[in-house]
């Protein structure tokens, strides 16, 4: 089994950095809307456009992942975090010569795909207000 792991992990360092240089435009892109006024649900505190946390009541703004409430930049990381982790396997696969050796690739990249799909499915959903009962 003869593996080119010169090509392999120049390839995945070159996926890393166009990953992490998407996150940086993305999020910047978020720095620089214009910031008005909401209204919490549960106390109806006025309250800056781009707060996380509500004074009056505690309440928290944005996804609910396990019981805890995340920011749409940390499923944005995690979620590109699974999928680099997916083409890197893959390109290993690519890699490999030996059939045999491909399989346990092929079947990581598929488990890093089925979970960055949850993060997908939660992005293009809106940004809530949670709070404890």
């Amino acid at each position: 089994m003869k593996v080119d792991l010169g090509f392999f992990v120049a390839k995945s360092y070159e996926i890393v950095n166009c990953i992490s240089y998407f996150c940086i435009c993305f999020f910047s892109e978020f720095s620089h809307e214009e910031s008005s006024m909401q209204i919490c649900p549960f106390c109806k505190t006025e309250l800056p456009d781009d707060s996380i946390k509500c004074s009056g009541c505690g309440a928290r703004h944005g996804y609910l992942i396990r019981k805890t409430v995340q920011q749409k930049p940390w499923l944005m990381v995690r979620l590109f975090v699974w999928i680099g982790i997916a083409v890197v396997c893959l390109l290993g696969g690519y890699a490999v010569t030996a059939a045999l050796a491909k399989i346990p690739l092929i079947a990581m990249a598929i488990f890093a795909v089925w979970k960055a799909i949850p993060y997908g499915v939660l992005l293009r959903k809106k940004a809530r207000w949670w709070r404890r009962t």
